[in-house]
């Protein structure tokens, strides 16, 4: 019986060895997946992460090369020394404004003599330009023109891009927040809405948010010089903590 006994423990050990050997490749497996899961998983963000950066920097690049480029209709500006001042009616439409936020959600309209995109009939300029943001899809649009509108008669132009207009074209997406702020020489405005004359604000702050499912909100901003402001001289002071 001896024999017997010692076979059967012998056979005990070999299904205990086996039980352990598969554990230690079930805890080998997972170690192993959750490292290559772990890293997949940061792969994407950092992707997304990249992604984000570029689409902020190009967003940025578009618009400051554009209000670099703002200016006003030459057939309405005075003769004083002030190129950027409008003697105008009250009437007479804004030839620049903005805002963070407005109900038919366009944020800038503003002339320019850069376009984004090139046109055989003005390839320089000049434009009408607007940017419409819809925070409900995260996406910014734009929409350009030729000015003036051929639609409109060249003595009285005006400013005829709407929310309605048909040609607005997806700039970016992913856009969780946009703020803008304008300076004035002295202090920042949310708005450039209530100026009393038609003019151009020395600087324009943009401060933007991206985010998408993998990646965690990103924040981007910069200062935009108008060249063609009033008193340029007063850029020199201007420092992005004011």
């Amino acid at each position: 019986m001896l024999p017997i006994e010692c076979k059967n423990h012998r056979h005990g050990f070999t299904l205990l060895e086996i039980i352990i050997a598969l554990v230690i490749v079930l805890i080998i497996f997972s170690v192993v997946y959750g490292t290559y899961f772990a890293a997949n998983h940061s792969a994407r963000r950092c992707n997304d992460k990249i992604s984000l950066a570029f689409q902020a920097r190009s967003l940025l690049t578009k618009i400051a090369y554009q209000l670099r480029s703002a200016y006003l209709s030459p057939d309405l500006l005075n003769a004083s020394e002030n190129i950027s001042v409008l003697s105008a009616p009250d009437d007479t439409p804004r030839y620049f404004t903005g805002c963070s936020q407005s109900q038919d959600g366009i944020i800038l309209h503003f002339l320019t003599t850069g376009g984004l995109f090139n046109n055989q009939l003005a390839p320089h300029g000049p434009f009408e330009v607007a940017y419409r943001y819809d925070p409900s899809r995260s996406c910014l649009y734009y929409c350009q023109q030729i000015y003036p509108p051929q639609s409109l008669p060249e003595k009285h132009p005006g400013l005829n891009i709407t929310a309605q207009t048909p040609d607005w074209f997806p700039l970016a997406q992913n856009l969780s927040n946009l703020e803008l702020s304008f300076y004035d020489g002295i202090k920042w405005h949310n708005n450039w809405l209530e100026r009393k004359k038609n003019n151009l604000p020395q600087a324009v702050k943009i401060i933007i948010t991206f985010s998408n499912y993998n990646a965690s909100p990103e924040i981007y901003s910069t200062i935009i010089y108008l060249p063609c402001s009033q008193n340029p001289s007063a850029l020199q002071i201007l420092g992005p903590d004011k």
